[in-house]
């Protein structure tokens, strides 16, 4: 049953993430102790703030070897989350794929609005053969409020990380419907920490434990290490239809109280 972490923010001095070897060990035995067996470190990726392919390549490498010294069994690999801007589809070069393949990128959308360039730097990504993996949609407010938005992307070829902290409520009633909301859609393909710090630590058991309940075993299987191992490998995963429905009033009514 060993998970597989597609994002977080482990590599210290990079961002807002892990600041010390000795945090970002320390949020290694975490997710470890709850059977977490690979994370795929994804520093933030900003406008103006690139921290570099083989930056991260060495710092993974350093990691892994604090790891190995310490018998943590966890394996690292690099990754990146790159906020969603303009230029992307032109910087296929200089971007962090997950895992250190050439494939699927985590992307990054902003929490309050969506950018009028989104559908379009989507669609380029997938001309040139990239799969974006979004990065905790079920945060943006847009999103939140109209699941096909998200639906559509899924069909285009995006595919879709929920944060487990978004299922177990630690961003509040709402997020947390909204993400259980696209579980049940089947919109969901990887499950990601998104830990930032011994605070904040990589922690996704008991989001795994909600999938299960929510969509069964088989269901939660995939989405927290089978299609996370395709991924690594850069193979094709095979994504189901999303399910989701037009909106309901009274589910619109439900997110609006919890606004409330």
């Amino acid at each position: 049953m060993g998970m597989i972490d597609i994002h977080v923010h482990i590599l210290p001095g990079l961002d807002d993430g892990a600041s010390t070897w000795e945090e970002a060990t320390e949020m290694a035995r975490a997710a470890a102790s709850e059977g977490t067996q690979i994370l795929v470190a994804t520093p933030h990726f900003l406008p103006g703030n690139w921290p570099g392919k083989s930056r991260i390549a060495d710092l993974v490498a350093q990691l892994q070897e604090k790891l190995n010294s310490q018998n943590i069994s966890l394996q690292i690999y690099p990754g990146g989350e790159v906020y969603l801007e303009p230029e992307l589809p032109e910087r296929i070069y200089d971007l962090p794929f997950l895992g250190g393949q050439s494939k699927y990128l985590l992307v990054e959308l902003p929490f309050e609005e969506l950018p009028s360039f989104a559908d379009e730097v989507l669609f380029k990504l997938r001309v040139k053969d990239i799969v974006p993996v979004l990065a905790h949609p079920e945060r943006n407010r847009v999103i939140g409020e109209d699941l096909s938005i998200l639906a559509k992307w899924i069909r285009q070829g995006a595919l879709v990380q929920v944060n487990a902290g978004s299922l177990t409520g630690a961003f509040g009633r709402k997020v947390r419907a909204v993400a259980e909301a696209m579980v049940k859609a089947r919109m969901v393909h990887f499950l990601g920490s998104d830990g930032h710090s011994v605070k904040r630590p990589p922690r996704m058991l008991k989001a795994r434990k909600k999938i299960a309940e929510l969509m069964g075993e088989q269901e939660a299987e995939g989405i927290t290490r089978r299609n996370a191992l395709a991924l690594l490998r850069g193979e094709q995963i095979e994504v189901p239809e999303p399910e989701h429905r037009p909106r309901r009033e009274g589910f619109l009514r439900f997110i609006t109280r919890l606004r409330g």
